[in-house]
């Protein structure tokens, strides 16, 4: 637990991390866990400039709601702090587990969908995961608005890229992750996480996030999430 002068251009330069409306996640990329149907999410994400003076980036907090429509179908809103037009849908669908052991899950889905063009990413996106043991690898593709998911410096488009990520319980109520999101606008990053389960609904996450585009803020970002 997200836009030219358009959201990627005004957020990289104002926020570091574009909103990103967003599904089930690891760290930053989409994961293929779905929303059991008829249950609600409620989440809050922050993230948390850590650069230095010369590099553009401020706080950003996203409020999200999302809701297991049916099986194997979820669908949310978010809600972005600081913007004239601050909500942004996802939606995702994801299959049962397949493969002789159930070890395989594809997930196709989008994000980012506005409400005003010049912020709305249009981010569509598929993504397989493999279990292995503890551990689960994940490999996707995405694609987005040419005039919004931009270099936030040069206003060269940049619009898709490559999703990978690795994930593992670490035992207990510990669980870690790192993830990549290809390109060099202000999605792209390589982020890394270590969560905590507080109860069996609730959970926190510790992370950090480390743009591709080096003109950019890295941060940290502090994850709740809540199961009703």
């Amino acid at each position: 637990m997200a836009r030219t002068t358009s959201l990627l251009t005004v957020l990289a330069l104002a926020a570091a991390t574009v909103c990103l409306a967003t599904p089930s996640t690891l760290v930053w990329i989409p994961s293929t866990d779905i929303q059991a149907p008829k249950t609600w999410h409620f989440g809050v994400d922050d993230l948390f400039n850590v650069g230095t003076p010369d590099k553009q980036g401020t706080d950003l907090t996203d409020i999200g709601l999302t809701y297991g429509l049916c099986k194997g179908l979820e669908v949310g809103v978010d809600y972005f702090s600081g913007m004239d037009d601050p909500l942004f849908l996802n939606a995702k669908y994801s299959t049962p587990p397949f493969g002789s052991k159930g070890e395989w899950v594809a997930s196709l889905g989008l994000y980012g969908f506005g409400f005003e063009d010049t912020v709305s990413q249009n981010i569509v996106y598929g993504l397989v995961s493999y279990r292995v043991g503890q551990d689960r690898l994940h490999l996707g593709y995405f694609a987005g608005a040419d005039d919004v998911l931009t270099d936030p410096f040069t206003g060269e488009s940049s619009s898709d890229g490559v999703l990978l990520g690795w994930d593992r319980s670490l035992g207990g109520k510990w669980w870690a992750a790192v993830d990549y999101q290809g390109s060099e606008s202000a999605v792209g990053a390589l982020s890394i996480g270590i969560a905590y389960s507080v109860s069996d609904n609730s959970s926190v996450l510790l992370g950090a996030n480390f743009w591709n585009n080096d003109s950019l803020a890295n941060t940290l970002t502090f994850q709740y999430d809540l199961n009703l």
